[in-house]
């Protein structure tokens, strides 16, 4: 036979171009839903140490007397946000308010205290126990302010 009559068999055939798209596409599925997952549980870890963060300060603030009078300071919780306030009730629209948004992955849910308000009374910084849902996180804080998350 000479080298002109020899059939090449260099490159793909459409079948086998076909099945590796295939197994391409699966696999580009199963890692975007992975890291779609993973984006949520980092953006709700990254939101319940901010809050926790935020509660401490707040009744610090409250234990301590901090600013010109001392004052009862307190977080208003809404679904999507949260608002550091002083004073024993939130007043929205107070210059003095200082609203955080959450993650859009991330919201806060079956809100147990009264008017949606944790209140840390001043010397003290004791508050009403109650809890909440960051996220799929339970956060209680009980009536000495010590909080806890399941």
């Amino acid at each position: 036979m000479s080298r002109l009559m020899k059939k090449s068999s260099a490159g793909f055939t459409l079948p086998e171009v076909v099945v590796a798209v295939f197994f391409f596409g699966i696999l580009l599925t199963i890692v975007t839903i992975n890291l779609l997952g993973a984006r949520k549980q980092v953006a709700q870890g990254a939101n319940i140490d901010i809050m926790l963060a935020d509660l401490k300060a707040q009744q610090a603030k409250a234990m301590s007397g901090e600013g010109a009078t001392a004052s009862d300071y307190g977080i208003f919780l809404e679904a999507d946000k949260y608002t550091l306030f002083d004073g024993s009730t939130y007043t929205p629209g107070v210059s003095t308010n200082f609203m955080v948004n959450l993650d859009p992955a991330v919201a806060i849910t079956n809100i147990i205290f009264p008017n949606s308000v944790v209140v840390f009374t001043k010397g003290s910084g004791e508050t009403t126990a109650g809890s909440f849902n960051l996220g799929a996180k339970t956060i209680t804080i009980n009536k000495y302010g010590v909080v806890t998350i399941q």
